[in-house]
């Protein structure tokens, strides 16, 4: 299986540089098109579009614009998308137009999280009264330019634990577009964003990326937590969501018994 890269960060560059050097058999990387490519390998470097023409599967990891302006074209010439950015889905004719475009080609990473398939089997037993998602991450790597000017400076101080939002998940996907996709993956496994709370917190101590999810549903009461080591090369990047997005590669190449 041709595989090819949309967006050439912390997250593409990793799974990319995996991918050439045989992480998984029967899976190449054949192109990547991003304008920060600095591959030094042998892999063509393209315009997004005409990934198209050379590759079975796209991973997308080039943010919530690349979604809007190159997704879409992908679906429609028949190629397999895999999303990092689901957060660009809570534009909702974004979302309608991926449906119409190929929505059984696209694919959801699951992230930087787990827990997605409990979430999704409440969602077929019955009701979600609620899904909380409460994210901790090394202060510097929630710095925003929107925030106050006394928030900005409690970041900055590191004395002390800082909560920096409070509220909807789908406004939260809008005010930390790179770091919190996990809320809208959680969303679209409910489908609903309307039971998703989210919580985010700046620690001036912490080393890894936490989340914590609380689901409230029907058929039982759950917690998740997981707490990932940041990419090296981005701190609001979690390693789990390359490795996540290996597995996906994976479980659409092998002949093997899978999970579900």
């Amino acid at each position: 299986m041709k595989v090819g890269i949309l967006g050439w960060g912390a997250i593409g560059s990793w799974v990319g540089e995996k991918l050439y050097n045989g992480s998984i058999p029967g899976v190449t990387l054949e192109a990547v098109a991003s304008r920060n490519y600095r591959l030094p390998a042998p892999v063509k470097c393209i315009e997004p579009l005409e990934l198209s023409e050379c590759v079975d599967v796209v991973i997308e990891t080039a943010g919530h614009e690349a979604v809007n302006d190159y997704v879409p074209g992908l679906l429609e010439k028949g190629i397999r998308v895999v999303l990092v950015s689901t957060g660009a889905l809570r534009d909702q004719g974004l979302y309608d137009e991926l449906a119409k475009a190929g929505g059984d080609r696209l694919i959801l990473s699951t992230g930087a999280i787990g827990g997605v398939d409990i979430v999704r089997a409440c969602r077929q037993a019955g009701n979600i009264e609620s899904i909380t998602l409460s994210t901790t991450k090394p202060s510097l790597a929630l710095e925003r330019p929107w925030m106050s000017a006394e928030m900005i400076a409690q970041i900055r101080e590191g004395r002390e634990v800082v909560e920096c939002y409070r509220g909807s998940a789908l406004a939260a996907t809008e005010l930390f577009p790179e770091s919190v996709n996990v809320a809208a993956t959680l969303a679209f496994a409910a489908g609903s964003w309307e039971p998703v709370d989210v919580r985010i917190f700046a620690d001036p101590l912490a080393t890894l990326n936490s989340h914590k999810i609380d689901i409230v549903s029907d058929i039982g009461l759950y917690k998740v937590e997981v707490s990932n080591h940041p990419l090296p090369s981005n701190p609001k990047s979690s390693a789990l969501v390359g490795a996540s997005l290996l597995r996906s590669l994976h479980d659409l190449t092998t002949n093997l018994p899978t999970f579900m």
